[in-house]
Order: C-alpha cells, then structure tokens, then sequence
C-alpha cells in the first residue's frame, strides 16, 4: 500500500519555487530590467498620453470615472452572458476584468455620494467579489492540472515518486469534482451581476 505522504509532494513544489524565485531575482537585477524602469519613467514624463493632458485636466473625476466603469462593466457583461461558453482562458480573461472593475469600484466608488449611490456600491461591489471568488477557484484548479504533470514527472526515489503521484492525483481527483458545482456558482453569480443597479449614474 502506498503511503500519503505530504512532505515529499510539499519538498518538490517548494523547489520548484526557490527556483522561480532565483529566476524572478535574477530578472530584476539584469540590465534589461534597468533599461525597461529607465524607458518607463521617460515615458511618463514625455509620453504621448502627455498631449493629452489638458483634456484630462478640464475633465471632471466624476465623469472619468463613470466612463470607466460603464466601459468595463459593458465588457464583463458581454462576457458573463455566455459563462458556459467560456474556456478556462476565456474565464480567466473575464476574472481580470471583474478584478479591474471591483479594484476602481473600491478606488472610485466614494465619488458617488447620492443616496442611491451608497445604496448600490455595497451590492454591486458583493456581485463582482463573489463573480470573481468562483472564478478565481475555477482558475486555480487548471492551474493546478498544469502543475500536477510536472510535478510528478520528476525522478525521486521511486517509493517517494509513488506517494507524490498519489498525492497529486488526490488533489487533482477532488478538484475536478468541483469544477461543475463552481461553474453552476459562477453562473448564478454572473446573473446576479447582469442584474446589478449602476451606481454611477
């Protein structure tokens, strides 16, 4: 019988981490990294966004703002209509989205004091967090199927490969029972956002 032995599969990913983590460091102290912050403070400071500058000045926040959120909530609509239809990436595209717009929801939101405002923020911001946690934990377990290959192609000792194989396989069996469960939530919640009040206007 092959044991459950967590610190092997545990051992491995947190190799494979350090490593990632070298690879990051490693990235961050090399002279494209330097060059790549030199041309962005540049492009900040003389950047063509920069010509438009006057027309951003003369502009109310307000108005900004509700552009932004008409425009991604417009986006993340389009996309939640047919949540089915979706491949993981496709999803993961539109967990961004809702992401983005929970994120200027929580930035911008407070510029929004009418009664009905305060009164519709807190639930449109519950329907996109909630749109975004089923989503999220659907990306994680494809994630995850990437992740589980490799991690048990390496070559330990063999009795040690069997119990992280095992293990991987655990994992990945009790994922792949919640993907459906997760995707009937997401649509649910994906409905429950198409029906969300705007509170900008």
């Amino acid at each position: 019988m092959i044991s459950y032995r967590v610190g092997t599969t545990t051992g491995a990913l947190t190799l494979r981490r350090a490593a990632a983590f070298g690879k990051a460091k490693a990235a961050v102290e090399s002279p494209r990294y330097r060059s790549l912050l030199l041309d962005t403070l540049q492009w900040l400071e003389t950047g063509d966004w920069a010509k438009h500058g006057r027309y951003y000045e003369q502009r109310p926040i307000e108005r900004f703002a509700a552009d932004i959120f008409a425009r991604r909530t417009k986006t993340i609509t389009k996309k939640a209509k047919k949540i089915r239809e979706l491949d993981s990436q496709q999803r993961h595209k539109l967990r961004i989205a809702v992401k983005k717009l929970r994120y200027a929801s929580d930035f911008f939101g407070h510029l929004f004091a009418s009664r009905r405002a305060k009164k519709r923020l807190p639930s449109f911001k519950a329907r996109l967090t909630d749109l975004q946690d089923c989503l999220g934990a659907l990306n994680d377990i494809k994630v995850h199927q990437k992740l589980a290959p490799k991690s048990a192609a390496g070559k330990p000792r063999a009795k040690a490969a069997r119990a992280q194989a095992f293990a991987i396989g655990v994992v990945s069996g009790r994922e792949q029972s919640e993907i459906e469960p997760l995707l009937n939530a997401a649509e649910k919640d994906a409905r429950k956002f198409l029906h969300a009040l705007p509170f900008w206007t």
